[in-house]
């Protein structure tokens, strides 16, 4: 009758822990900074995001109104994430060899800021409801509006832009746009940051 107990009251005592135990993975990064209400999602688990808290593959990070994260990560690369906004770390693999590591996010809505870490440039992509981005420099902003509009507005360096069969180079001081089912538009200097950006950066 005891050992039945035990059996019981460990299975009890796993499934308690279960939230915590799907996290129990090797974290790729941590929350360098975070402004009001910022939640992250892993495996069906929504926790409240705090200042140096771990964050992991697969996560997605939702921010609410008036809120704000930046994330610092193992290759030392930086994500900012401004208000109403979502992004998933898809994929974040850091390897001795260089050629086997790779980080990869996709943003549903919203606004980020990205800053390339200490990897080969090659490694690094951003997805969106409608493009795909090359990482070819070091810092650049992407917006997505409602309608999956998206926005590729070059700090520095450069950027390549891929959609509907086409790809498109930005280089710094310029943006590029990608609508549903269009080809991104040609570069173009970049206007002043949207007051969403500004908010992000401030």
């Amino acid at each position: 009758r005891f050992t039945r107990k035990s059996v019981v009251f460990a299975a009890v005592a796993a499934l308690t822990l279960h939230p915590v135990l799907a996290q129990a993975q090797v974290a790729v990064g941590n929350a360098n900074k975070i402004v009001s209400n910022v939640r992250g999602v892993l495996q069906a688990n929504t926790r409240t995001l705090v200042t140096q808290d771990n964050v992991f593959s697969n996560e997605v990070v939702n921010t609410g109104a008036n809120s704000a994260a930046r994330f610092i990560f193992r290759d030392k690369t930086m994500l900012s994430v401004g208000a109403n906004s979502s992004v998933t770390l898809d994929n974040f693999v850091f390897d001795a060899d260089s050629a086997k590591s790779q980080v990869a996010l996709s943003m549903s809505k919203g606004v980020m800021r990205f800053v390339s870490g200490n990897l080969p440039k090659r490694v690094y992509s951003i997805r969106t409801p409608t493009a795909l981005i090359g990482i070819r420099g070091t810092t650049l902003v992407v917006t997505v509006a409602a309608n999956g509009l998206t926005s590729v507005t070059v700090v520095e360096g450069a950027a390549t832009v891929t959609a509907s069969g086409a790809t498109t180079t930005v280089n710094s001081g310029f943006t590029s746009t990608v609508s549903q089912g269009a080809p991104p538009t040609p570069p173009s200097p970049s206007p002043p940051a949207p007051p969403q950006v500004q908010s992000m950066q401030a």
